[in-house]
């Protein structure tokens, strides 16, 4: 076919259209671009010689998560006194200095924490206020609470052992104060030879009861590598990996600044260890990640909102 038919059997192709009615706008698209479209605009736009598409405004940050207050209140003194044990003195001391480091370590989150992610009237910058220093009413709170006390831990520069043996020391004392809380009440002590799936019934109970006390947003634990047949047997093929979600931990700013030491400001991975530990299972490797569940072209404007927690464990 010629070029010339080609074009005038368009036109006839757009009469016949037109004649049968109005075009109607196209609907608006509500959904949002995802990585693709979003990673094909800016290689396009690169080709073209385009500026780069305006930025999208920041979403406003999420109110602050409220908390149980008593609970929250005894969560912060278990981790003061796992510190205060490790660092030798009296967990008044650890309590004390973290009230002197609260103003100045908001005033850094304010500067670090990209976009100011926690910023302006109910961020970390409100939680430096004198009503807040002696006050735990919600995640922000807690969260440079928690940053105040294991950053005393941080300076200290522990070694590995040192580290690791505060950080079973807040498991086992945290375990105390939560399995209670459990719905329903994790025992005292764990059925002799117990399967591992139901080990993974307690781990979800006792992640239950920090997102009930608000620590928690959400949760998510992958155990679909769990074989119950393979765990009895206690050999080289036990050993299963365990994969944790944790959704906007109150301890995420924290973790975030102390990122990269000996010391881990997370309340939700010592819990869990202990809770393995008093079940007769060890835990050979554990991993940490921090992600960012939405996609953002500027890797600058990275804000992660989770944690991952990556296990595997094992029959003792």
């Amino acid at each position: 076919m010629r070029v010339a038919d080609l074009i005038t059997s368009r036109r006839l192709l757009l009469l016949a259209a037109a004649s049968s009615g109005p075009i109607s706008a196209p609907r608006p698209a509500h959904a949002a671009r995802g990585a693709a479209e979003l990673d094909a605009e800016f290689y396009a736009r690169s080709l073209l010689r385009l500026p780069p598409s305006p930025p999208v405004a920041a979403a406003p940050p999420p109110p602050p998560r409220a908390l149980d207050e008593p609970l929250a209140a005894a969560l912060l003194e278990s981790a003061a006194a796992a510190v205060a044990e490790s660092l030798g003195v009296e967990i008044d001391a650890v309590t004390q200095r973290a009230a002197a480091l609260r103003p100045s370590l908001a005033v850094e989150y304010e500067r670090t924490l990209s976009g100011g992610a926690f910023g302006g009237a109910s961020g970390y910058e409100a939680s430096s206020s004198t009503t807040r220093a002696t006050r735990i009413r919600d995640q922000f709170d807690f969260d440079l609470a928690l940053l105040a006390i294991f950053s005393q831990l941080s300076s200290a520069r522990p070694t590995a052992e040192r580290a690791a043996a505060a950080r079973a020391a807040l498991g086992d004392r945290l375990l105390a104060q939560l399995a209670p809380r459990c719905v329903p009440p994790l025992p005292a002590a764990c059925r002799a030879g117990a399967p591992l799936s139901e080990l993974c019934g307690g781990l979800r109970r006792l992640l239950a009861a920090l997102q009930s006390a608000g620590y928690l947003a959400s949760y998510k634990l992958d155990d679909t590598d769990v074989d119950d047949a393979l765990w009895r047997r206690a050999d080289d093929l036990s050993p299963t990996r365990l994969v944790v979600t944790l959704g906007e931990p109150a301890s995420l700013g924290a973790a975030l600044q102390l990122n990269g030491g000996r010391v881990a400001p997370g309340l939700a991975a010592p819990v869990l260890a202990a809770y393995l530990r008093s079940c007769g299972a060890r835990l050979k490797t554990q991993e940490e990640y921090f992600i960012d569940d939405t996609y953002r072209p500027n890797p600058l404007k990275y804000r992660p909102n989770a944690v991952v927690l990556e296990l595997t464990v094992a029959p003792s």
